[in-house]
Parts: structure tokens; sequence; C-alpha cells
């Protein structure tokens, strides 16, 4: 699991390239189409604003700080093994 900046990702062409060598591993190396249109994608950041009601925000950010705990425990372990991921 790997959290992914919306707005960063929209920004930021080095950070997209990143993310997608991340995602796609050996596939990103070859001849691909994109078709993400970040000129367009970009009139999406802060739509979400107000969508939401309290209650479920809440709900959202319990479960990423919790992901986010149980990715330092995981990079802990990981590197307390001496395995390379």
């Amino acid at each position: 699991m790997r959290e992914v900046s919306f707005e960063r990702f929209v920004k930021d062409r080095h950070y997209r390239a990143k993310v997608r060598n991340w995602l796609l591993e050996d596939l990103a190396s070859g001849p691909s189409v994109s078709y993400f249109q970040p000129e367009l994608s970009i009139k999406n950041i802060g739509i979400h604003l107000g969508a939401l009601a309290p209650f479920e925000e809440e709900q959202l950010d319990v479960a990423l700080n919790e992901r986010q705990r149980l990715e330092r425990l995981s990079s802990a372990a990981w590197a307390l093994s001496g395995v390379r991921r």
C-alpha cells in the first residue's frame, strides 16, 4: 500500500514519474500511452472540500493515521530483518 498525494501527483511531473515507476515497475520503462492529463486533473484539486460530513472526515483521518502507523512499523521490521524490499 502506498499513499499518493493527488495534488502533488497532478502538479509535480517528477513525483508522477516516481509513482508510475513504483506502480508499474518494469512496465514503466517500455513503450506506453498515458491517458492522464494533468492540465485537466488540476481542476479537480480541492473539489472534495466540504463534500464530506465531519464524522466521515474523522473516519478517514483515523484510518489514514492507522495506515501510516502500520507503514512505520512495517518499515522498521523490514529494516531490522536486513531484507531489502
